[in-house]
């Protein structure tokens, strides 16, 4: 049985994305932060208080941005970029991908982008443009509450013509995506344990 992780926070927008992480990894410390750049600006403030190591990973669903990008893909940030320009880089991107792949879990690595409304249409074809691959509403602005090695896991719940804010018109693709949340979060105390080492 894996040991919980100890001063690793999970930033998570939805109640129900909470839930499902808090289920596989018990112990783990789960904060809701809401939906959207203002609450996630709101809650950074708590996050940078939280945990005395700092250590932070957002975590929970995305839009996939590529024509075929299917439920249940793992995305970890190198990068996100924002509305105006802004680009924060993901320090514990590398060792995060290896302690989830390490743990079965298969992933990608790429560029996530950050928008105040949902992707739709042109909007989500632009920001393909530009070298994204998945699209949330939140992760630029919690970075702002890490202090240390900070990490963004993000599960693909639709493609650019589905609806991830309406899983019950993807009941299939909803249950790809929680699997892979719940498989995600259960590996993150080996992750905890590679940031420290490696510190």
């Amino acid at each position: 049985m894996s040991v919980p992780p100890r001063g690793l926070l999970v930033a998570t927008p939805m109640r129900f994305e909470a839930s499902l992480i808090s289920r596989a990894a018990p112990g783990l410390a789960v904060r809701r932060t809401g939906i959207g750049p203002r609450r996630s600006w709101r809650a950074a403030a708590y996050l940078q208080n939280a945990e005395p190591s700092g250590m932070l990973v957002v975590m929970g669903f995305a839009g996939g941005l590529e024509p075929g990008a299917r439920a249940g893909e793992v995305v970890i940030a190198q990068e996100l970029r924002g509305p105006r320009g802004e680009r924060v880089p993901c320090t514990g991107a590398e060792l995060l991908a290896r302690a989830l792949a390490d743990s079965g879990v298969e992933v990608r690595r790429g560029v996530i982008a950050c928008a105040p409304r949902p992707a739709l249409g042109r909007a989500r074809a632009r920001l393909r443009e530009e070298g994204a691959i998945a699209a949330d509403m939140e992760s630029l602005w919690l970075a702002q509450g890490a202090r240390g090695a900070f990490g963004v896991v993000r599960v693909i719940a639709d493609g650019p013509g589905g609806a991830m804010w309406h899983p019950a018109q993807g009941l299939a693709r909803f249950r790809q995506a929680r699997a892979a949340l719940r498989a995600s979060a259960a590996a993150l105390a080996s992750w905890e344990r590679a940031e420290r080492l490696a510190g």
